[in-house]
């Protein structure tokens, strides 16, 4: 069975959602609007839900409410704009802006295989996201001004979920390595600041807007069930 935990640095952790059997939840995000967005996967099909969640008492306030039938890795904006992915493959993807209306505005910077999990920076002027390259999963940086990319991670291991903080000067995300997960903070010039202690859990980390705060999405039993 899985669940979403609250874990406030350097390790305080507390259980606040529990999927049903055999349903899966991953990709937690909170939002400047007091909610958690998260993905559900249910015999194989996925949607978002959002839950209102307190940061005083670090718990859900209320009922979890479907966003999306069709979505995936969900981010959203400082006015509360949100962005999901519909599909995820090997193929080579690439980041666009999109109005109101799901219209295409323009391209954000080179395409890349298997990009998902994008953070828009609280300045609106860098993209974190993962990308593939040569079956590695690693932490990009677009700079959107300058339409351009650069990797901020070379380790290896596989980075998912990156998120910014709140002064726009580092990110968090998780690594998996070997059979353990843990998380990351890092500069934004790749310094690395703080990690958490590896577990047996597949955890993903964000920043609220009073501090830091890691959601992990953790196999009660290790495993699904």
């Amino acid at each position: 069975m899985w669940a979403l935990d609250i874990l406030t640095w350097p390790g305080l952790c507390k259980r606040i959602l529990t999927a049903p059997a055999g349903e899966l939840m991953t990709g937690p995000v909170y939002t400047s609007s007091g909610h958690l967005l998260y993905n559900l996967t249910q015999c194989g099909k996925q949607g978002i839900l959002s839950a209102p969640f307190s940061t005083d008492s670090l718990g859900v306030a209320g009922e979890p409410f479907l966003v999306t039938e069709k979505g995936d890795w969900p981010s959203v904006s400082l006015d509360h704009t949100l962005v999901y992915a519909t599909t995820v493959g090997k193929q080579e993807q690439q980041l666009v802006w999109v109005d109101r209306e799901g219209g295409t505005i323009g391209p954000i910077g080179p395409s890349l295989s298997g990009l998902i999990s994008p953070a828009v920076s609280p300045e609106d002027d860098l993209i974190a996201v993962v990308g593939r390259d040569e079956d590695r999963w690693d932490i990009w940086m677009y700079d959107i001004g300058q339409g351009s990319r650069s990797r901020l991670t070379f380790d290896g291991y596989q980075e998912s979920h990156p998120s910014w903080s709140r002064e726009g000067d580092r990110i968090v995300f998780s690594i998996a390595q070997n059979d353990s997960t843990f998380v990351i903070s890092l500069a934004t010039d790749g310094t690395r600041e703080q990690e958490t202690e590896p577990g047996p859990c597949p955890t993903t980390a964000v920043y609220n807007l009073n501090g830091a705060i890691g959601v992990k999405n953790c196999s009660i039993s290790g495993k699904m069930t």
